[in-house]
């Protein structure tokens, strides 16, 4: 089953408002891109229920990395508390200092899955009361592509993703980006997975970002603009 994913996807790395930047513990962080389940996911992962944090990009450095979590797992609970889904397992993960060992129950080819991980540090704003901004969205339906588009278009082998639908008024739409648009590269870099994306889109600074695109036979260039 080829899945699909809209971004914004938001990296499970928590913000904490310093109230003294000299006293101040970094929050915890996972190292993930992660999704709603919705009632397609429980049935396509076999889930006990509409519940949890779906994992759809991995960190490869990342402190989930090394725990052993993989993409398509589902995230239902953290240190022994149910996960409601993507924003209460956030909160949680910003709620726990880096450092910290936590246990995460997966479940994974509809087999439940403990692991141990131990947080990586997550992002804490310079001043006082400063809101942490917020995650950039590209604002698009995206699959990747299957081998044998790719190779037609002429594209390195696991690169690119297919744009399935584009949301108005989003950056994407903005920009000009079309549903059957194929993403060849972000900023510079090629576009090999959801994750690559995200990444970024909130690493990227500055408030425009480079698009390629194949459009048919034709290659473009486009420019996201926040």
């Amino acid at each position: 089953m080829k899945r699909c994913f809209f971004l914004p996807i938001i990296f499970a790395l928590s913000i904490l408002r310093a109230v003294d930047s000299t006293d101040v513990h970094p929050p915890g962080s996972l190292g993930l891109a992660l999704h709603e389940v919705t009632a397609e996911e429980v049935q396509a992962f076999t889930l006990p229920g509409e519940y949890g944090a779906w994992v759809v990009g991995v960190a490869p450095q990342g402190p989930s990395a090394a725990a052993g979590v993989q993409v398509n797992d589902v995230i239902v609970s953290y240190n022994g508390e149910r996960v409601e889904g993507m924003r209460s397992l956030q909160r949680l993960v910003q709620e726990s200092p880096a450092g910290r060992n936590v246990e995460l129950r997966l479940i994974r080819g509809g087999k439940a899955v403990l692991t141990q991980v131990v947080l990586g540090a997550g992002q804490i704003s310079t001043a006082a009361g400063q809101p942490a901004p917020a995650p950039r969205s590209l604002g698009a339906w995206v699959e990747a592509l299957n081998p044998q588009l790719a190779s037609f278009l002429g594209l390195e082998e696991g690169v690119g993703f297919l744009v399935k639908e584009v949301q108005e008024g989003s950056a994407a739409h903005r920009s000009g980006l079309q549903a059957k648009d194929v993403l060849e590269s972000i900023g510079g870099q090629p576009v090999n997975s959801a994750e690559s994306i995200a990444t970024v889109l909130n690493t990227t600074p500055g408030n425009q970002i480079p698009l390629i695109i194949v459009r048919g036979n034709e290659r473009f260039q486009l420019t996201l603009t926040y």
